[in-house]
């Protein structure tokens, strides 16, 4: 045991001064992400370094399968309950980007992604005390009111910067409702010439009435590049695959993940060939997910006032 004060909770069934980190179910030597705001708005950085961040879009029933920008569109089947990662970006130049984007600055641009004739529904932007660039204050003024603070015993949690402290109820945290395994079972197919596409879906239900943050940062309308078109893989391992301008016949198979106010979603979209038969092997495709109980779509703001 550490001679720092330290506050550790185990699960059921084991002694909190003997087992692993594994079978604990909360140790103050962690370090808890804080989030200080969510919003669908642009917002003007005012922490003097440039915070993590992560990306939402809301969909609806004009948002095609994927990010096609010709007028020949599949429209995806969502509505406004279904949202997926925005997979946001951290550029010297937003003007040119839709999505959910913070420049140098470290200013967040939010700009709705949309097509020749379609337009998504809106962006959510979720804001953490971490830094992506500069350096954190040393500090950090603690205002009236109660707060409950709990920090690795190492610092003074009354005077030290919350981001790295284990709790601060002046902030927001990512609480888990569910992890799992997802797995899409896909069967061998020979498709025939300009055969219709088809669809493929695994789910799992989370009920929780509203449409809950998760993880991987995985989205809709990935492209299945040539190694992963027709084998087996782990979503969790190609993070950052990015959406096609092009899909249909002749054209690669595409991924969706997204959730919505019940499930969360696994979708395959296989094509035919227009010039003869197209056969694709049966094949698994694996998704390590974390479901949160935090909501994207709400407006939060813990740093204003």
């Amino acid at each position: 045991m550490s001679n720092r004060p330290v506050t550790k909770i185990a699960r059921k069934g084991f002694d909190a001064r003997y087992c692993s980190d594994r079978e604990l179910s909360f140790s103050s030597e962690w370090k808890t992400p804080k989030i200080f705001k969510q919003t669908s708005s642009s917002w003007t950085n005012t922490l003097g370094y440039v915070p993590m961040f992560m990306g939402f879009r809301q969909l609806n029933e004009d948002v095609p399968f994927t990010a096609l920008m010709s007028s020949e569109e599949i429209l995806g089947g969502y509505n406004t309950s279904c949202f997926t990662h925005a997979n946001p970006t951290y550029i010297d130049s937003p003007d040119f980007y839709d999505g959910v984007v913070i420049d140098l600055n470290g200013d967040l641009y939010i700009n709705p992604f949309h097509g020749y004739n379609w337009t998504d529904e809106n962006e959510f932007a979720v804001l953490f005390l971490d830094s992506i660039y500069g350096d954190i204050p040393t500090t950090y003024p603690l205002k009236s009111g109660g707060v409950y603070l709990l920090g690795k015993g190492d610092i003074d949690v009354r005077t030290a910067f919350p981001a790295d402290n284990s709790i601060d109820s002046r902030f927001d945290t990512l609480k888990i409702f569910k992890t799992g395994t997802l797995e899409l079972e896909v069967p061998e197919k020979t498709f025939m010439e300009s055969e219709s596409y088809k669809t493929y879906t695994a789910e799992v239900e989370h009920n929780l009435g509203y449409a809950p943050m998760f993880l991987p940062q995985a989205s809709v309308g990935w492209i299945l590049n040539m190694q992963l078109e027709d084998t087996s893989f782990v979503v969790n391992d190609e993070l950052g695959l990015l959406p096609g301008s092009r899909a249909g016949i002749d054209e690669a198979p595409v991924l969706d993940v997204y959730v919505d106010s019940n499930k969360l979603y696994l979708r395959l979209w296989r094509f035919a060939y227009s010039f003869g038969e197209r056969y694709y092997n049966a094949v698994t495709i694996t998704l390590y997910y974390t479901i949160f109980y935090n909501k994207i779509n709400e407006e939060l703001d813990l740093i204003s006032g």
